[in-house]
């Protein structure tokens, strides 16, 4: 019942020693810079170890994983379908029964297994950090939950690219600085679209009434920044509400939230835009497109 695809693709994951000596040195960082950030805990006044700072080391330790995976995701992805076109196996997949569907998605299921393994496999170091309290089971799995979720995004954009750049290294180049741009543009569009309204505003040429329009605007804007999506994971351990506080600022506003927070819209938005790289990409390594003929 499984996509062949993504069969293909566990069995050679598996027997690749590449995945393994990658995954010890992931974990090896990861487990230094845990250990770095406690010896730093322990540095205070009274040379002794306090509990409440350990939230530190485990939304560092989260920073770390949303960056590895950021980088490592197009790494793996990119070569999906400009690997097997560089193989000339690509041919092979297309006559197929399977649709261009089944094709990227069982890509991007195998880049997701990677993932998986990835979290799977540092929830012993995480375990430190639940010895000492302060982190909820249930917040830690709402953070996996949403890496998964980022991880389809930033994977279906590799896919993609995959099926527009013929050359692995190329697509890998290209859909890393997409994820930077969307990174980078966003705050910058941001910052100039508000200091924009905030001249005109002081000038006289437009009142204050334009908060919500505004304000809106620059949240549409930064809804596929992956920094907001960690503050506002950053904001949801810590108990504070400071990127609804700034949004309902922005748009003059006093929204009542409750549970919600900033990253369950964002994640709704990148599983529409995963939707939606992937119909692209399905589309783009289909070799025939029907064409009009002309009576």
């Amino acid at each position: 019942m499984l996509n062949p695809v993504f069969r293909k693709d566990m069995r050679v994951l598996f027997r690749n020693v590449k995945v393994y000596v990658g995954l010890f040195i992931y974990l090896f960082v990861l487990l230094g810079i845990t250990n770095l950030i406690l010896k730093m805990i322990n540095m205070d006044n009274y040379n002794g170890f306090n509990p409440e700072y350990i939230i530190t080391a485990y939304l560092v330790m989260l920073g770390f994983q949303m960056l590895t995976l950021t980088f490592i995701i197009p790494a793996v992805t990119s070569s999906s379908i400009s690997g097997e076109r560089e193989r000339q196996t690509l041919d092979f997949l297309l006559v197929t029964k399977m649709s261009g569907w089944d094709i990227v998605t069982g890509k991007l299921m195998s880049s997701l297994l990677l993932v998986a393994i990835i979290i799977v496999a540092s929830m012993p170091i995480y375990a430190i950090i639940f010895y000492y309290g302060g982190v909820s089971i249930l917040g830690f799995i709402l953070n996996t939950v949403f890496l998964l979720i980022y991880s389809c995004f930033v994977g279906s954009i590799a896919v993609f690219f995959s099926t527009v750049v013929k050359k692995t290294a190329a697509a890998t180049a290209v859909s890393n600085l997409f994820i930077i741009g969307i990174t980078l543009g966003t705050g910058i569009a941001t910052a100039i679209i508000a200091a924009i309204y905030n001249s005109l505003l002081v000038s006289g040429i437009v009142s204050d009434s334009w908060n919500r329009v505004v304000g809106a605007l620059c949240m549409l804007i930064c809804s596929t920044n992956p920094f907001i999506c960690f503050v506002s994971i950053v904001d949801s351990q810590m108990g504070s509400q400071n990127v609804w506080n700034i949004i309902n600022e922005m748009m003059d506003t006093d929204f009542s939230f409750g549970f919600l927070q900033v990253w369950h819209i964002i994640a709704l938005i990148y599983v529409a835009l995963s939707y939606l790289f992937l119909k692209m990409a399905a589309r783009n390594i289909l070799p025939v497109k029907k064409k009009k003929h002309k009576k």
